[in-house]
């Protein structure tokens, strides 16, 4: 079921201490459109340091292409942070998530630092993270129902695991939403959380949905 699935779009990455912001305010984007997190894209890491790299990938939002970059950057392979924006067509950052490198458990290896096996080991955990394919809930439709009267949304028989809304949102809201059918990004942010965002074109909104746990 969906914890399955949760797991499956792991690949065992451990982002326990993560960050992400939706847009909220112009003053936090320096733009005059509310839903802007920050007029540009951050430059690129430089690559020529450590394991520095950027991915990049495209996310067909309904009929608006949205571009994903995963980032890494840091003063050495270990100590680094990693960084997922959404961006749209004019190059505005819509989200952002950050959460340090060490728990994400690459396995970097051994031999000096930023040598080709340790970026080639990089690389493949930027790819994997933002990989539109892995992605387990593309729409707003795939998330769980929220019953009458409970406390959380959840799937049949895994009342365990609740679906956790963003703050903002309440029940009939949610459902809402859920109906809606709005295009949607989820990604790895723990060992077995799975956070989601959606994209709401008539506002050009990238908004945060929740999150969901799954079983360890």
């Amino acid at each position: 079921m969906r914890r399955g699935m949760i797991m499956a779009a792991a690949f065992a990455l451990l982002a326990s201490c993560g960050r992400h912001d939706a847009a909220r305010t112009a003053a936090e984007g320096g733009d005059d459109v509310a839903h802007v997190i920050a007029a540009t894209l951050p430059a690129a890491p430089d690559e020529t340091a450590a394991c520095n790299l950027r991915a990049s990938t495209f996310w067909h939002a309904g009929e608006t292409i949205l571009q994903v970059f995963a980032d890494y950057e840091g003063v050495t392979c270990a100590d680094a942070a990693m960084r997922l924006f959404i961006v749209d067509e004019e190059g505005r950052v819509l989200y952002r998530f950050e959460a340090p490198a060490r728990a994400f458990d690459v396995q970097l290896g051994d031999g000096p630092d930023g040598n080709d096996a340790m970026r080639n080991a990089v690389r493949a955990v930027l790819v994997g993270w933002i990989d539109p394919e892995g992605r387990a809930m593309p729409s707003t439709t795939a998330l769980a129902p929220w019953p009458e009267g409970a406390p959380a949304p959840f799937e049949a028989g895994e009342e365990d695991f609740p679906f956790a809304p963003a703050q903002d949102l309440d029940r009939a809201s949610y459902l809402a939403l859920r109906a809606a059918d709005r295009p949607m990004w989820c990604f790895m942010s723990a060992r077995t959380t799975m956070t989601c965002a959606a994209y709401e074109a008539a506002s050009g909104r990238v908004r945060d949905v929740g999150t969901q746990e799954s079983e360890g």
